[in-house]
């Protein structure tokens, strides 16, 4: 019975030590992904009153890049809605096409960074989800949950 707790209690040890070493990180702090760095809601979140999303992004592909910017309420979605894949069912924000960076660089981390904004208004009270991300790779987003009151 001894070894079986002591078991128990060192895979977990072990998943853990071997999440990290395989490029986990745990972290309050969330910096980005390789093409979105940073995601900003700012505006009076009430009903109806213009909100501002700032997004900031690296300029790092050879090639035109497309984003996208949606939302849609966290609440009420049907079954057929949530069969969709989100840009699909949601409320699209705004669009831009990232120009080409020829000079890709090695380290994201060097790439020069660009901001791009975007208005628009919640119509109703409740929990919102917004999220930027690139149709082509729609893995490749930036997200975040905001209220209207």
């Amino acid at each position: 019975m001894q070894i079986s707790r002591r078991i128990a209690f060192t895979l977990p040890l072990v998943l853990l030590l071997l999440a990290t070493g395989c490029g986990v990180r745990f972290s309050d702090d969330f910096e980005g992904t390789e093409l979105f760095k940073d995601i900003d809601l700012s505006g009076e979140r009430r009903p109806g009153a213009e909100l501002t999303l700032t997004l900031r992004f690296a300029s790092i592909y050879p090639v035109p890049i497309s984003i996208g910017c949606f939302y849609e309420a966290e609440a009420g979605l049907t079954d057929d809605e949530r069969r969709l894949s989100f840009p699909e069912r949601a409320t699209k924000i705004g669009e831009a096409i990232l120009a080409a960076s020829p000079d890709r660089l090695a380290d994201a981390a060097d790439a020069p960074t660009e901001t791009r904004r975007f208005r628009f208004a919640a119509p109703a009270p409740g929990a919102y989800f917004l999220a930027c991300l690139t149709p082509a790779a729609a893995e490749n987003g930036y997200g975040l949950s905001f209220e209207i009151e």
